[in-house]
């Protein structure tokens, strides 16, 4: 009977790193590299009378920057408004037949979902009927 649990020992040992070291530790957040940087807000569009709303001139306007790994900083002009955790997370939207990504931040019980993102323009929208859509576009740091 001894030997018969020393002979399992091994085996055992290597079922446990076997599953460790297959459980998926991707961070979602490295996912999408371009997201990382500097946005300054051009329009938010929506609502229920679909209205578009842009800055006005000669006031601060909102920028949002994202910071490797995890983080997120709102700023009006150059005051910092906030710095906050967030994270990705890949959903179902009612933009597409295809899951896209949602920034979860934890200051909202409706995250963004990230309707586009190219190298130059971010895109951040409700996922709800009657919500807004923000545009961004880069600026450099």
């Amino acid at each position: 009977m001894k030997r018969t649990v020393m002979s399992l020992k091994p085996i055992l040992l290597g079922l446990i790193i076997l599953i460790f070291t297959s459980c998926n530790t991707n961070n979602q957040n490295e996912e999408l590299p371009m997201l990382y940087g500097k946005w300054i807000w051009v329009q938010s569009s929506g609502g229920i009378d679909g209205s578009t709303i842009t800055p006005k001139e000669n006031e601060p306007v909102k920028i949002l920057r994202f910071v490797k790994p995890d983080k997120i900083e709102s700023y009006i002009g150059d005051s910092l408004i906030s710095s906050r955790s967030f994270k990705l997370k890949k959903d179902l939207s009612i933009y597409s037949a295809d899951s896209l990504y949602f920034i979860i931040d934890g200051t909202s019980s409706f995250p963004k979902a990230i309707f586009r993102l190219t190298e130059n323009t971010l895109s951040l929208a409700d996922n709800f009927y009657d919500g807004f859509s923000e545009l961004y576009h880069r600026i450099d740091e």
